[in-house]
């Protein structure tokens, strides 16, 4: 199992360079519930910079509602703590430091596209996926 950030739901949804490899690593993967706001935000995004017609931003909305059943998804609430405590210590977003803890507390590997986490994981000792 595999802790997999918003940067990897993105990427898929939004059918980003190598999205197709970064499906496989979906299956039994876990991720916060904040990933999909995070991902949300990312296709309003593509649409306010005119990557995307509004018609296919529906349609990556869909599909990431869809990924919501793929995933198995814990409440971030529950690992701020922890978060708080490596945001100070890596200099990382509280954001970006709720997956560490997810990964840390579950002893999985995370799954970032974000160079920024992977260096703080490395820190770490959290294991992760290129």
């Amino acid at each position: 199992m595999t802790v997999v950030d918003a940067s990897v739901i993105t990427a898929i949804i939004l059918r980003e360079d190598n999205y197709e490899k970064l499906l496989q690593h979906l299956k039994n993967s876990i991720t916060l519930d904040q990933a999909f706001k995070e991902a949300s935000n990312a296709i309003w995004k593509a649409v306010m910079r005119d990557h995307l017609s509004g018609e296919e931003a529906v349609k990556a909305f869909s599909l990431l509602k869809m990924m919501k059943g793929i995933l198995e998804i814990r409440n971030e609430d529950e690992y701020l703590d922890e978060s708080f405590k490596i945001a100070l210590e890596t200099g990382l977003t509280i954001y970006d430091s709720l997956y560490l803890a997810l990964a840390r507390s579950e002893k999985r590997p995370l799954l970032t596209l974000d160079e920024n986490q992977r260096e703080a994981a490395k820190k770490l000792d959290i294991p992760i996926f290129y």
